[in-house]
């Protein structure tokens, strides 16, 4: 008997040791695949971005900071092992159990009123070992062992049990259908992790030519107070020798302040930007927010080559997160279809179930019967259920139908907004580049005019007022021009984000590179559902006409790693 047990105690935990599994894929990596170092001096990223001090940066090595360091990427790439944990549950309805008891008792019996020994005393005991498991085929298997003592003799039985669904739940694709649903919901947020990082990289691109914008304003801004205060000080030079009336020092000096207005205003924005691009990157070593920036690159004017728009939206069709997920909710439908579709049909199980047993005076020798002995017992029959109105497998099914219908609405829905998106994505690109020819163009005629003011100032033929003024126009066609500059950059990303090829242009693999396809979907069938009349309990009756072609078949194992 003991022996018995040790066999049934490894056997359970051999089982147990098949069920591990990893729940960290390398699918699941954000990996760089092309050249992300800056090339200045051949400084390595640890030489750039040191643990404390200065961070020195362009916009590659902000993107790598960003993907290696982000907290919101790091939580979003939890996402699919969590899912993959639903796997793991949906696998175990296919895992053998294995369960045993062991059970020992002692009785009494007082006999002297029917004239027999005082008392009689019996000692029992039982052992049970079983195991069973149900298949993808709708096959449940149970086989089992027993042994029971008693006084007068010890019984020990095998038995071997088969069930065997012959309508509802036959069949791997019905039985799969929880296996494969989140096996789709694995890949599902491995494009939402995709999605999380487009939206990163994309924000740290952003978030890194507005620091420079800022930085390049704020250079501007000071420039301009410089000249505010010389004309300043130019001004009180002819009002000392009576060149100019005294009047015209007001209006010099209230240049100057709004010049220190916007230097204060730009100094906040700076601040404001380098809190924003730091929280993106989140740097390794002090806190990132008190450690200041060296930026090693300036944004180029140099001509971006533009793919065609028919191009970058059927990009986005297909690239986009989420369409793909969008598709893959479908396909995930079409299972619930399947699923429901088979709990229309009654239940009718065949079972068949065959024993052997031994007996004997002593556990040793039953068990010696149970081999050469000819005690057995067999039994083969069928079961069957069937609802009178079927009113929830029938609401079940109308509701995977109605919901496939919605999702695929859905999806054109989306696609819809997809190419609005890039549409209106393209014509950003083209505005913001027009406008960077036309901004330098602006702050080259504003130079011009401004010389030629101070010109006529000097000569008596001008106000201090009038060269505020086109002083105030030049710093704003500066002050546009870097925005333009940064804003044709931060335009092309954006585009790149909505098409969904923003990481492969920035040559970063990540999870969902390949997009879904659709499951072979078959017409859905001819279905109404009949008025509900005067009586609320009739919304239950539901009455479909269907046809062959809503028999759906999935051809894959799903069971195979």
């Amino acid at each position: 008997m003991k022996t018995t047990i040790i066999i049934g105690m490894v056997f359970a935990m051999a089982v147990c040791a098949c069920t591990a599994y990893d729940l960290h894929k390398p699918e699941d990596d954000i990996l760089f695949t092309g050249t992300t170092q800056p090339a200045e001096d051949g400084a390595s990223l640890d030489e750039l971005v040191p643990l404390t001090g200065p961070v020195r940066l362009n916009v590659a090595t902000a993107v790598v900071l960003a993907v290696n360091n982000n907290k919101q990427l790091a939580v979003a790439k939890y996402s699919p092992a969590i899912s993959r944990s639903a796997e793991l549950t949906a696998l175990a309805a296919f895992d053998p159990n294995f369960n045993g008891s062991l059970s020992f008792g002692r009785s009494e019996t007082d006999q002297r009123n029917i004239g027999l020994l005082p008392i009689a005393i019996g000692n029992s005991g039982n052992l049970l070992l079983g195991l069973s498991q149900f298949l993808p085929t709708g096959t449940k298997i149970d086989a089992g062992a027993t042994t029971d003592h008693n006084a007068d003799r010890d019984r020990t039985r095998f038995g071997l049990g088969i069930t065997q669904s012959l309508l509802r739940g036959a069949g791997t694709d019905v039985n799969l259908v929880t296996l494969r649903q989140s096996r789709l919901d694995i890949e599902s947020s491995l494009y939402e992790l995709r999605g999380v990082a487009m939206d990163l990289v994309a924000r740290t691109e952003s978030a890194y030519w507005d620091y420079v914008q800022a930085t390049r304003q704020m250079e501007v801004i000071t420039q301009s107070l410089e000249l505010a205060n010389k004309q300043l000080e130019e001004t009180r030079e002819r009002v000392a020798v009576g060149r100019l009336a005294g009047i015209e020092i007001a209006a010099a000096e209230a240049e100057a302040a709004s010049r220190t207005q916007d230097l204060i205003n730009a100094q906040a924005t700076l601040q404001q930007n380098h809190l924003a691009l730091m929280r993106l990157i989140n740097p390794p070593g002090d806190n990132p927010f008190t450690r200041p920036i060296v930026i090693l690159q300036q944004p180029s004017t140099e001509e971006i080559p533009l793919d065609p728009l028919d191009q970058c939206i059927a990009a986005a069709w297909v690239r986009r997160p989420e369409m793909n997920q969008s598709r893959l909710a479908i396909n995930r439908n079409a299972l619930d279809i399947v699923r429901t579709k088979n709990g229309l049909l009654p239940k009718l199980d065949l079972f068949a179930e065959l024993g052997k047993t031994g007996y004997a005076r002593s556990i040793a020798g039953s068990v010696g019967d149970l081999v050469t002995g000819h005690s057995f017992d067999a039994k083969v029959g069928v079961s069957g259920e069937v609802s009178l109105t079927n009113r929830a497998a029938r609401a079940a099914f109308t509701k995977s139908l109605l919901v496939r219908e919605q999702d695929f609405e859905a999806l054109y829905n989306l696609s819809q907004s997809v190419e609005m998106d890039v549409r209106r994505a393209y014509v950003e690109v083209q505005r913001a580049s027009e406008q960077v020819n036309a901004s330098a163009a602006t702050r080259r005629l504003q130079e011009l005019k401004l010389e030629a003011e101070q010109t006529k100032f000097r000569e008596g033929k001008s106000t201090s007022l009038q060269v505020a003024q086109v002083q105030r126009d030049l710093l704003a066609s500066q002050i546009g021009e870097q925005a333009a500059i940064a804003a044709r950059l931060k335009a092309f990303v954006e585009l790149y984000r909505l098409e969904g090829t923003l990481l492969e242009r920035r040559a970063i693999r990540a999870p969902g590179e390949d997009p879904t396809a659709l499951i072979p979907q078959k017409p859905i069938a001819h279905w109404r559902v009949n008025g509900w009349g005067n009586d609320p309990a009739a919304m239950g009756v539901v009455a479909m006409e269907m046809d062959e072609a809503d028999d759906m078949t999935i051809e894959e194992n799903p069971l195979e790693e």
